[in-house]
């Protein structure tokens, strides 16, 4: 019988899970629940029965899928591992020993241990089994710490005399491996029948590990097994952060000093980088020292989550009564389990969805707290900064990142030092002085002051440490450098020579001819050579797919506020840039029908219902009321550059005053 418990057991750290899950679609909340209670590092889950990676990235909260198979279009069967975020591992490379149907595994492997996680279907052909588990370990057999989790379907407790034989060359193939199972009880319970065909094997010595493999977790009809080092791991070091502190009094100082600085070095520098290393030597010492590093310690704040008191005694009743069901033949008994397992799912589910509306309500700010949910269910893993190592002149290895860009911006000035002896004409680029011209006009201060004002008030800052905030309070001191700085950098411009559909080619005499390009992107907008907007909204479609796969994820574990502001931030955000532009493009009905894929999504409507009622009750434009609005406004606003009918014709005409 399954281990009685009224609670699931809490594991030390540095511990291994693994339970076949029989469809992991509908099971998350239960699963996260699991884990939380039991401090699950690591997750093995066999029959996931996904057919995509991407839905698996981040299915569960605090935790990263880090290595899964899927099956193709028939689906069923699959194994994943899922590690909980902080702790680190590498993926382990298994693709070309998977076979559909016979041996199915995910594997990773983590500073001491290597773990594969295997599932082998009930029909699946044992002795491909073994080739390629016999395979798998001889890549492993290096590593000092081998566990291999799955659901197997070998039967290591079977009486029956026509499966004595395969459970016999499980256990010599194991013995001529230097393995062992844990399994030493039934994993699955059918009611009619007991098997133990879930194990987890290792190579790692009895004593310096805890096991058990029949806890009743209430996911499936499997039971869970868990192994886990008996010797805890040492205690969490006290971390830092380091970050800059941004007082007015300094603040004030700063723009004292600026106000002083003559420039003179930048001025009287022969060539443009040696003018932005004075500039940005200057600036960057009188900010270091009016905003010093500090080193600040990192308070281990307990996050509230959506898992209360109550859901766990839900929980904890539902895998009782999932125990009882199983050792009863009563149909009510087993009516009313189906009846409370509905009533589980549904009260897992809305407890999160409440937890994220508070989340979102509470935020100091909405917009992030609503992108980190974004990002989260759409997979996107959280970024890793890492410096890269470079090798210098002298011999010596450096990971200083101001030393490296250093490196680098020295290299890559030797190597433009030909081009810019060839584009010495400085006037062939500039402005004859007409208003509209195809010339580039010259940067003045003003320019610079409307780009400053721009950034935003925010005190992140890039590799130089230099906050927009900052930059904004002390813009005036910095206008005659900076104006002085922004010049043309050739290696960051092309030319789009216009055409129409005739071949007939038109010479613009531009003297940059290596530059010229059939299509570029320019302030986010596609344009080819025939000023036709097809590549642009050949590019949308692919992103706009992406936001209505977010939109669907958010849409299921949030209301309908939330899935609209996904909607807006995420879909809206990309479609409605630059209509005024590309609005008429003759794909427009292609992306028109994305927009009501989304707007559908954010309601949770059915594909033939109609959208007009949902833009309506969203407050949402369509694509072509986005395109009119655009070119009514742009009209309304330059209407002294359109010409009226009196205008246009000498005579004396009936609409003459229009």
């Amino acid at each position: 019988d399954a281990t009685e418990q009224k609670t699931l057991p809490k594991l030390n750290l540095n511990n291994i899970c693994h339970i076949n899950v029989n469809g992991i679609s509908s099971k998350t909340h239960k699963l996260e629940l699991m884990c939380k209670e039991m401090n699950v590092e690591i997750l093995c889950i066999t029959e996931h029965k996904l057919n995509t990676p991407v839905i698996a990235r981040n299915m569960l909260e605090d935790y990263v899928c880090s290595s899964i198979y899927c099956r193709g279009k028939k689906g069923g069967g699959g194994a994943a591992i899922y590690v909980k975020k902080g702790v680190q591992y590498k993926e382990f490379p298994t693709e070309e020993l998977n076979i559909e149907g016979n041996f199915e595994s995910a594997a990773i492997k983590t500073d001491k241990n290597t773990v594969i996680c295997i599932y082998r279907p009930p029909k699946g052909d044992i002795e491909v089994f073994y080739s390629q588990l016999t395979k798998c370990l001889q890549k492993v057999k290096s590593n000092k710490n081998i566990f291999i989790c799955g659901d197997m379907n070998i039967d290591i407790l079977t009486c029956d005399k026509n499966k004595l034989s395969i459970k016999k060359e499980f256990e010599y193939f194991l013995t001529q491996e230097g393995l062992y199972t844990t399994t030493d009880k039934f994993t699955r319970d059918m009611g009619y029948c007991k098997t133990a065909i879930d194990h987890i094997i290792t190579n790692v010595d009895n004593k310096e590990i805890r096991s058990e493999c029949n806890i009743e977790a209430g996911i499936s009809d499997h039971y869970l097994q868990y192994v886990s080092f008996k010797k805890n791991e040492n205690k969490k070091r006290v971390e830092y952060r380091y970050q800059r502190v941004y007082p007015q009094p300094k603040v004030a100082l700063l723009l004292r000093e600026l106000q002083d600085q003559q420039w003179m070095e930048v001025y009287e520098a022969d060539h443009i980088n040696d003018k932005f290393t004075n500039f940005h030597k200057t600036f960057l010492a009188m900010y270091e020292k009016c905003f010093p590093v500090k080193r600040i310690k990192i308070g281990q704040e307990e996050h509230k989550k959506w898992v209360t008191k109550g859901i766990e005694i839900t929980s904890r009743n539902f895998r009782e009564l999932s125990q009882k069901v199983k050792r009863s033949k009563d149909l009510n008994s087993i009516e009313y389990f189906k009846r409370y397992r509905i009533i589980y799912r549904k009260v897992l589910k809305t407890a999160k969805v409440k937890y994220i509306e508070n989340e979102i309500k509470n935020a100091k700010n909405v917009s992030k707290t609503v992108w980190t949910l974004i990002n989260k269910n759409m997979g996107k893993p959280e970024k890793e900064h890492k410096n890269i190592k470079i090798k210098l002149e002298n011999n010596t290895i450096s990971t200083d990142p101001q030393i490296i860009s250093e490196e680098f911006n020295k290299h890559y000035c030797s190597q433009a030092e030909k081009l810019q002896e060839n584009n010495k004409n400085e006037e062939g680029t500039v402005s004859r002085g007409k208003e509209f011209s195809m010339y580039l006009s010259k940067v003045t201060e003003n320019d610079v002051i409307l780009a400053i004002a721009k950034l935003k008030n925010k005190k992140c800052s890039g590799y130089d440490e230099i906050c927009d905030e900052i930059v904004k309070a002390c813009h005036l001191p910095l206008l005659k450098p900076l104006k002085h700085l922004l010049i043309l950098n050739e290696t960051k411009t092309n030319i789009v020579q216009f055409r129409t559909n005739e071949n007939a080619a038109i010479n613009n005499n531009t003297t940059f001819t290596e530059l010229r390009v059939k299509e570029a992107k320019f302030l986010g907008v596609y344009i080819d050579q025939f000023l036709r907007w097809n590549k642009h909204a050949e590019h949308l479609i692919p992103k706009l797919n992406s936001a209505i796969f977010g939109i669907k994820r958010i849409r299921d574990i949030t209301n309908e506020k939330t899935a609209l502001l996904a909607y807006h931030g995420m879909f809206h955000s990309i479609i409605s840039y630059g209509t005024l532009i590309w609005g008429n493009t003759t794909m427009k009905q292609d992306l028109f029908k994305l927009q009501k894929k989304a707007i559908r999504a954010v309601y949770n409507a059915p594909q033939t219902e109609s959208c007009k009622p949902l833009f309506l009750k969203g407050k949402v434009m369509t694509l072509p009321a986005m395109y009119i609005y655009d070119l009514i406004k742009f009209v309304k606003k330059n209407e002294n550059k359109f010409k009226t009918t009196a205008e246009k014709h000498h005579h004396n005409t009936r609409q003459r005053n229009q």
